[in-house]
């Protein structure tokens, strides 16, 4: 883990804007090497609660989700924001969207996750990959989509974990690195 880590690091940089500083992994994708252990390193932080599906939500999750996923032997959900979905008037009857709103946190004023229900069964044990978390609004909000479809939520593995102590605790987040291990 010791590897990934230091690879983590030495790929990822802070960006400076006209409305702020912002992380930027790009370099993670970039580096073929630190992209092929994303996967195994993000699977391994559960692997003892044994996931059966993975869940990702866009943007970000969706490109460390299936590679996880593939790791694991197991399936991916894509969880969307509710902005790019067709509305369920459009949909069939028989496939009803799961919805969970966030509240407000640094970059928006809040926001709502979709999936189609159907993608959750009663007996799936599902793990949230993701590439940062901070305030767990987001995670919170895949939780309650996961437990409403009578799935079992096992926690959430992120590359980065940035949250206060009762986050961590309350979702159980386990990252391969801390805010704190990346250069100021």
């Amino acid at each position: 883990m010791a590897t990934i880590a230091r690879r983590l690091v030495d790929a990822f940089a802070w960006r400076e804007t006209s409305v702020g500083t912002f992380a930027d992994p790009s370099g993670w994708w970039h580096d073929p090497e630190v992209l092929a252990m994303l996967g195994p390193g993000l699977g391994a932080l559960h692997e003892d609660a044994r996931p059966t599906l993975i869940v990702g939500i866009e943007t970000r999750g969706l490109v460390l989700g299936p590679i996880t996923a593939l790791h694991l032997g197991v399936g991916f959900v894509e969880i969307r924001k509710d902005r790019r979905i067709v509305g369920d008037a459009q949909r069939p009857a028989d496939d009803p969207m799961l919805r969970a709103a966030t509240p407000p946190e640094y970059q928006d004023g809040g926001l709502t996750l979709v999936v189609p229900g159907r993608l959750f069964r009663p007996g799936d044990r599902v793990l949230l990959v993701d590439e940062w978390i901070e305030t767990g609004a987001q995670a919170s909000a895949v939780r309650r989509m996961v437990t409403e479809a009578g799935a079992e939520w096992l926690g959430a593995a992120v590359v980065v974990d940035a949250c206060e102590p009762h986050v961590r605790a309350r979702l159980d987040v386990r990252g391969l690195l801390r805010e704190d291990d990346l250069p100021a």
